[in-house]
């Protein structure tokens, strides 16, 4: 009787989601797993209280217990493990501010939540700050950060009449941006449906195994049955005892255990590694690829500048022009004075530095007016790079003294893992959103022959479903928040 009290609340509480699910099925037509769990735990139950009752045959309460326990224990790790496969979908929702400054036809300010704004309101949008809403820049010019869709790190210069992206971060100076585009209207909130339809879509693995779950516990309840009659003829007073055992021992414990635990390892170790997988079928489906496709920015490169090279012009040393050259970007925010921090002298102190947008910066050290950026801002003397690729000119009042290589330096495995998978016989792609100069130089080094750059979010996700057309079965690896759609 205390084995009856303590798995009835088992039975019709802990054991509902089973019943809920089976009912689903019956009238959906499509069987799942569910419906023998549901019938092995109900007939288990009901079975065991008649014995109690009657006192007749055996009791399995303890079996129904610790059957529905170890189900539901499998589940709930499953759905921990989807739960963090979908958070890089939900922190994208998150990526436009929350807050905005709204300008007032009085010229005041009023600070608002992000979500009022509305074609035609005026935003104020200051140093550092996100832009609220798609829109068009009314007042001011500024480099903006648009890394989170287009994966390019460097800061893009936006002028009076130039479009401006939601979720793009302001850099330099304050902006007045007249909204066109807000709310679920705006460029991110499309790249979110996209990631949501993503996820919502059913790979053709797991469609295949849901019918196969189906065929199975068909075949399963007629072989149910057929027992059944065969017992009824041979001993009827077990045939209610052999019909359950053939429930229970035919349901798919260990599958419905073994699975979740051993996906949900596998992503824990992965994520150690750095490796976050969007679909838990990714896994099951990596054995058959036939292309890897990568991102640029981040994903084969460091993401970050470096400088790989100096050139002075002059007697001065590197070092000397390397110093003064941070001494010059220390004030700035700018994704290229990260490059320069290593060379930093405290003795060496810049001032009335101001930053020309576009163009570089122009500051005064020992009573000299020094410039760091362009050829054409930093001189007047027509001057080109001494090779290919980023430089920038270093200048004392106007003469030149010294040039400065920067570089998206390569991870140092990566050469080695694209040789790796090309060894493999897999087809390597490479699908950036950087111009195609530095894609084109990337794919060389590497000797990826397939490439595509200055690919959009959109752009990459339709890349993506035609090679599925195609029959391909792909692997997509990215960093950002760009490349979220397509992981998805």
């Amino acid at each position: 009787w205390l084995s009856f009290a303590l798995a009835t609340p088992v039975v019709f509480f802990s054991a509902q989601p089973f019943f809920r699910n089976a009912l689903r099925d019956l009238k959906t037509g499509v069987l799942g797993m569910d419906v023998p769990v549901s019938l092995a735990i109900g007939g288990a139950y009901l079975a065991s209280s008649y014995a109690v009752l009657f006192n007749v045959g055996e009791v399995y309460f303890d079996s129904v217990a610790m059957f529905t326990f170890f189900l539901l224990f499998g589940r709930y790790v499953e759905g921990r493990a989807r739960r963090r496969s979908g958070h890089s979908g939900n922190a994208l929702s998150g990526v436009l501010p929350v807050s905005a400054t709204r300008l007032e036809a009085d010229g005041s300010e009023r600070i608002l939540p992000a979500s009022e704004l509305a074609p035609g309101d005026r935003v104020l949008i200051k140093p550092g700050h996100g832009v609220p809403a798609d829109g068009i820049i009314e007042d001011g010019e500024s480099s903006l950060d648009e890394s989170m869709l287009t994966g390019e790190y460097l800061p893009v210069t936006r002028r009076v009449g130039e479009q401006v992206v939601g979720g793009s971060q302001n850099m330099e100076n304050p902006l007045t941006v007249r909204v066109t585009h807000a709310g679920n209207n705006a460029r991110v909130a499309g790249i979110v449906d996209l990631t949501d339809r993503a996820f919502a879509s059913r790979p053709r693995l797991a469609q295949m195994a849901t019918r196969m779950a189906h065929l199975f516990v068909l075949r399963l309840l007629v072989v149910t049955a057929c027992v059944t009659v065969a017992w009824w003829f041979i001993d009827p007073s077990r045939m209610l005892w052999v019909l359950l055992s053939v429930l229970v021992v035919t349901c798919p414990c260990a599958l419905a255990l073994a699975t979740p635990t051993a996906l949900t390892a596998g992503h824990g170790q992965l994520r150690q590694r750095g490796v976050l997988i969007t679909r838990a079928d990714a896994i099951e489906s990596l054995s058959n690829a036939t292309r890897v496709i990568f991102d640029k920015t981040g994903t084969l490169t460091r993401g970050e500048m470096q400088l790989t090279q100096t050139c002075p012009l002059n007697e001065q040393s590197s070092e000397q022009l390397r110093a003064i050259a941070a001494a010059l970007e220390a004030h700035s925010e700018h994704p290229i004075a990260r490059a320069f921090r290593p060379f930093r002298d405290a003795t060496l102190q810049a001032r009335q530095v101001k930053s020309v947008t576009g163009s570089g910066l122009e500051g005064v050290l020992n009573g000299t007016t020094w410039r760091l950026g362009k050829p054409d801002f930093a001189t007047t003397e027509p001057l080109t790079p001494p090779s290919a690729g980023q430089w920038l000119l270093l200048s004392e009042n106007s003469a030149p003294r010294a040039w400065f290589k920067l570089h998206d330096g390569i991870r140092e495995d990566a050469a080695q893992t694209v040789a790796a998978l090309q060894a493999r016989g897999l087809n390597v792609e490479l699908l950036s959103g950087d111009t195609q100069e530095a894609v084109e130089s990337l794919a060389e080094q590497l000797n990826i022959t397939t490439w595509h750059a200055g690919k959009s979010p959109e752009g990459k996700l339709e890349r993506l479903r035609e090679l599925q057309a195609q029959g391909e079965r792909v692997v997509m690896i990215g960093d950002g928040i760009n490349d979220v759609p397509v992981l998805a």
